[in-house]
């Protein structure tokens, strides 16, 4: 082969190579994205929970679930046992509550209004200002109007008037406060029922 040859040949060669693409399969040329989806389990929430596989923190039940298998909530069986709970006394209106840890660092506010008096429960921080429920005694004549009111639930009837539960949480009606409660407060919303069954009153 003469050096007159070797030209045209290797001419020839480079044209073949821009015309079918001269990519180098051991260093593809990309633009730094990766077409491959993510590894599940390779991100992780503050509490150590999955959001790709499905799991999120559970505040009540303390640990990551998936919501569909297990819910986060407290149901009546697991609720049974109360010793841990912390009490709440009220002197003003004369009972206590338990509340569960998951209710560690609620505010409980009281009132006082010609037609009745109240202790409140509320979060405050990040959550949005609304009290989750109210314990409310009611002036005699102020009863006398109310205590047909379906969503007021009687907690004692040892009292005339009794104490009432006022804008309560109750099993199976609306736990989000028409809408303005956040997740945090339905949650907590939830668990109302249970709270509401340790009520005593005081001597």
């Amino acid at each position: 082969m003469t050096k007159a040859s070797v030209v045209p040949m290797a001419f020839l060669s480079l044209w073949a190579c821009l015309l079918t693409g001269c990519a180098n399969s051991a260093n593809p040329i990309t633009d730094g994205s990766s077409s491959s989806p993510p590894l599940i389990g390779g991100d992780r929430d503050p509490h150590g929970c999955i959001p790709s596989a499905g799991y999120q923190w559970c505040e009540v039940k303390q640990k990551c679930l998936r919501v569909w298998e297990e819910p986060c909530s407290i149901s009546s069986s697991e609720s049974s046992d109360t010793s841990t709970w912390k009490p709440y006394r009220n002197e003003t209106l004369g009972f206590t509550l338990k509340f569960p840890p998951s209710w560690d660092g609620y505010s409980a506010t009281e009132g006082s209004f010609p037609t009745y008096s109240y202790a409140g429960f509320s979060f405050s921080g990040t959550h949005r200002p609304f009290e989750l429920f109210k314990v409310v005694r009611y002036t005699k004549e102020e009863w006398e109007t109310v205590r047909n009111n379906a969503q007021l639930i009687i907690l004692s009837q040892a009292d005339d008037p009794p104490l009432v539960c006022d804008g309560c949480c109750t099993e199976g009606g609306d736990r989000t406060g028409g809408g303005q409660f956040d997740v945090f407060q339905q949650e907590r919303c939830a668990e109302v029922p249970q709270i509401l069954r340790t009520f005593q009153l005081t001597e």
